[in-house]
C-alpha cells in the first residue's frame, strides 16, 4: 500500500466519520494514558499513617510558654490562641511569677 492509496481512502472518508475517528482515537489515548499511571501507582510501595493521636493527661513544658501583653492568661504553643502580640516566658513558673494563669483550654498546663 503505497502513500497515495492512502491518500485516496483519507479523501473519500467524509469529514463526520474523521471527526468519529479522531474521537476514537483520543478516548483510546485518554484510557491508555490513565491506566498506565494507575500501574505505575500500584508499583509504589505503600505509606503506612498513624491514625492514633495521643493526648497525655499532664504535659511537661520543657521550654516557652506565652501569653498576651494585655491578658494575664498563659498558653503552651500547642494550643489554639487569638494572641497576637505574645511574650514568651521560659517556663510555667515564670509566667505566674508576672502574675499569668494557665489558659483554661489548654490541658496539661498548671496541674
Amino acid at each position: 500500500m503505497g502513500w497515495d492509496s492512502i491518500r485516496e481512502k483519507i479523501k473519500s472518508i467524509k469529514c463526520f466519520e474523521l471527526k468519529v475517528v479522531f474521537l476514537i482515537v483520543l478516548f483510546l489515548w485518554g484510557a491508555i494514558s490513565f491506566y498506565l499511571g494507575k500501574l505505575a501507582q500500584l508499583q509504589n510501595t505503600p505509606v503506612e499513617l498513624k491514625t492514633e493521636v495521643s493526648c497525655p493527661q499532664r504535659v511537661e513544658t520543657r521550654g516557652a510558654v506565652y501569653a498576651s501583653w494585655t491578658g494575664k492568661v498563659y498558653y503552651a504553643p500547642w494550643c489554639r490562641s487569638s494572641v497576637k502580640y505574645k511574650r514568651w516566658f521560659s517556663s510555667e513558673q515564670e509566667a505566674q511569677s508576672f502574675g499569668y494563669r494557665p489558659a483554661k483550654n489548654c490541658k496539661g498546663l498548671g496541674l
